[in-house]
């Protein structure tokens, strides 16, 4: 069994799968931390995964959000 090499994600990759937050009051947090938030998120899934998850996210919220008559509420 060949043990496959998982090649790093470039910044520009990381940026596309996730796009700068909206400006609020964490921001001032945000720019003082010492690591990168993208980053951190390969700790836990390759960027093939995150690739996968981020269709099926759009996938899905493209389905619940043209489907519905009146407004979805909580």
């Amino acid at each position: 069994m060949e043990v496959k090499k998982i090649q790093p994600a470039s910044d520009e990759e990381l940026k596309s799968c996730f796009p700068d937050l909206p400006l609020g009051p964490l921001d001032g947090f945000r720019r003082k931390a010492s690591f990168d938030w993208r980053r951190m998120k390969l700790a836990y899934d390759n960027i093939n995964a995150i690739n996968t998850k981020n269709k099926v996210w759009s996938f899905m919220n493209h389905i619940l959000c043209s489907n519905t008559r009146r407004p979805l509420r909580l």
